[in-house]
């Protein structure tokens, strides 16, 4: 996928309220780093990762107690961050309902990121997979030219970890 797109790949786990970066991969060619690292505690309200995580909890009074728990963590990185419940909620819907994730340069400026679920043989997201860009390099390319390589890959990891969506 990194090779394909030319972009920065990365892949998380969920621990507990927060998410880990477990992979990294920077492109090798392009100026564009971020500012991520292997082994780095994401929040899952600010990040294309940590929203897949909010949107397919199981347990449906999670983001109401995340949202309450975690006041003093809660702040604007950039004028895109999500900082109201509501809003968030609206967010996390819409997450559901295409299978994917934005950051909508709401930790950097200039960065976007786009994630996909992975799902296990339970229809649990435990892991999630995202790419890193320029937001001057989706608007160049497209959404779809992303997001397909990166559904793709998420169907493909969830499919070896046991699952298979139900047709109902």
């Amino acid at each position: 996928m990194n090779l394909t797109l030319g972009e920065t790949v990365n892949f998380s786990k969920r621990e507990g309220e927060r998410a880990i970066m477990i992979y990294k991969l920077e492109p090798t060619v392009g100026m564009i780093r971020t500012r991520a690292y292997i082994g780095q505690h994401l929040q899952l309200y600010c990040s294309a990762m940590g929203k897949i995580y909010l949107a397919y909890d199981k347990n449906s009074d999670y983001l109401d107690e995340y949202w309450a728990s975690h006041q003093d963590v809660i702040h604007k990185l950039t004028h895109n961050t999500i900082t109201e419940l509501g809003e968030m909620r609206k967010e996390l819907e819409d997450i559901s309902r295409k299978q994917y994730a934005m950051d909508k340069e709401e930790n950097e400026l200039g960065v976007v990121c786009l994630a996909c679920p992975i799902f296990d043989f339970r229809g649990s997201v435990d892991y999630s997979v995202s790419v890193s860009m320029s937001v001057y390099k989706l608007q160049e390319l497209g959404i779809q030219f992303f997001l397909k390589e990166i559904a793709q890959t998420a169907r493909d990891i969830s499919f070896e970890l046991g699952y298979f969506p139900s047709d109902s």
